[in-house]
């Protein structure tokens, strides 16, 4: 933009390949804009190896930019023009057309051009720049920059692409994962229904888990979970701000906050952030339990305006989600609904956002290959509590284990979470459920996570997987994880 403009600009940091990034970084640009008038979609990368050199990876990278980034950027632009009924344009990149010779692209929806929408096509790539100066130019070139077009938004891609040569990789990936079921549980917002309900209950006990969309606040779920994940931008100082003291020893807050990623050997390779009730729960007097108590820790600026405020939010819709379906698996198991809604009554829960960086090696955390080429970058475990629900980027990657052993992979689904049992199910369904065991897995490039996790109050009875007496929560989590909940001892 010239510096002579009286125009303003503002820009956003954005993964094209991210549909819930796109929607949420449109709708914010919309909003502070007023509307949404015109989109030049000209994000683009290219690691220009010859085809023989070519690795899979680095195709999927290409095409994932290329190809899918301008698809989810149109899609939304068009949404956009659709829903606030005026003008708009899209200056389509293509490869075939000439610079400044804008003419309309038949492949564009017909809905548009009745609507008075213009579809412009454009070379790729030309920004009216210092490189594109006269006297830089090929004489050929130069009577077709006076009016170069100037990017209304730009997107950084914000994953590198290293180039590789394809020598002694393997050519062979035998091994396919099926998907888990996906469940519309919409009917359970009016109060209940036994077809969706035994769906609920029989995929939890065959498959350990399944996907779930049509719940209340589905919609918007991607734009605000892609919000929420705004913290992984952040500075690192800004980020570090909130750790725990195991990471800051200057620090007070033992359990809730900002876990970064650790360059010990063998360490995982995520960084996540936390938060718990608010205000905090009380705690029974167990050693170890006073960390229970702790206030949430928040980093000193919102890295998006309203991020607390949306993250205080997710949680409580996650909240409401999870104890409705705690009540719908009661039903589809014939049993009461109070003997798994009582350990749900209350306010605890835990809201995890998670990052994990790209494998780069056995000693940088990774757990081993699967056999499709994807390695397992988060440790096959179960979580302690009772309902969970996983959000995932376009990345994916999470993987459920059935019952019959069987690893299964949770499809990405818009608006979709996915569902899977606690270890406290075990004891509560007499058996006929289990913790599920789960996994992340990834291949390249870096995969965003939202974690919920339903528990009870820290006071609360509770029975281990494993049986014996009622404890109350607060020493059911010191029991399994012995010495994380304490402050660390002097010599």
């Amino acid at each position: 933009m010239s510096p002579n403009a009286s125009a303003k600009a503002r820009a956003y940091r954005l993964d094209v390949t991210d549909a819930a990034e796109t929607a949420a970084v449109f709708r914010r640009a919309a909003d502070w804009m007023g509307g949404l008038d015109l989109l030049a979609a000209n994000a683009g990368i290219s690691t220009m190896n010859p085809v023989v050199d070519l690795t899979e990876e680095e195709w999927d990278a290409n095409m994932a930019v290329n190809a899918k980034g301008v698809f989810l950027s149109n899609r939304e632009a068009v949404r956009h023009f659709l829903a606030a009924g005026a003008g708009g344009a899209i200056v389509a990149p293509r490869i075939d057309a000439r610079l400044h010779e804008p003419r309309p692209n038949r492949d564009e929806d017909t809905r548009l051009k009745q609507a008075g929408r213009p579809v412009l096509e454009a070379g790729p790539g030309v920004t009216d720049t210092g490189l594109t100066e006269p006297d830089r130019l090929p004489t050929s070139r130069r009577a077709r920059t006076s009016t170069a077009i100037r990017p209304v938004m730009s997107w950084r891609f914000a994953r590198r692409i290293r180039p590789a040569s394809c020598s002694g990789a393997r050519r062979t990936m035998t091994v396919r994962f099926e998907p888990t079921r996906a469940i519309d549980i919409a009917a359970l917002l009016d109060g209940g229904d036994a077809a969706t309900d035994r769906a609920v209950a029989e995929v939890l006990a065959s498959h350990g888990g399944a996907v779930v969309t049509g719940f209340a606040g589905a919609g918007d779920l991607d734009g605000r979970m892609a919000e929420a994940l705004a913290f992984f931008r952040m500075e690192r100082e800004a980020k570090l701000s909130c750790a725990v003291r195991r990471y800051a020893p200057g620090h007070a807050n033992l359990y809730r906050g900002f876990h970064p990623s650790w360059e010990a050997p063998g360490s995982p390779r995520k960084e996540s952030f936390d938060i718990g009730p608010e205000p905090p729960l009380t705690s029974p007097d167990v050693p170890g339990a006073e960390s229970f108590r702790e206030a949430n820790v928040w980093p000193g600026r919102d890295p998006v305006p309203g991020w607390r405020d949306t993250m205080l939010d997710l949680q409580r819709l996650l909240r409401d989600l999870a104890v409705t379906l705690m009540a719908s698996v009661a039903r589809g198991l014939g049993l009461a609904e109070e003997r798994l809604l009582a350990p749900a009554r209350g306010r605890n829960a835990t809201l995890r956002l998670l990052r994990y960086t790209a494998p780069g090696g056995p000693d940088r955390g990774e757990i081993g290959e699967i056999g499709d080429g994807r390695r397992a970058v988060a440790e096959a475990h179960v979580d302690t509590g009772l309902l969970s629900t996983i959000w995932q980027d376009a990345a994916g990657g999470l993987q459920l284990r059935g019952p019959d052993g069987v690893w299964r992979e949770a499809p990405v689904v818009a608006g979709g979470l996915s569902l899977h049992c606690g270890d406290l199910m075990a004891a509560l369904t007499g058996g006929r459920l289990a913790g599920t065991l789960h996994r992340a897995v990834a291949r390249n490039g870096e995969r965003h996570s939202v974690g919920f996790f339903l528990e009870p109050d820290f006071e609360t009875g509770v029975v281990a997987p494993r049986g014996g007496a009622a404890v109350s929560y607060a020493r059911h989590l010191v029991n399994e994880f012995p010495g994380r909940f304490e402050a660390p001892k002097a010599a």
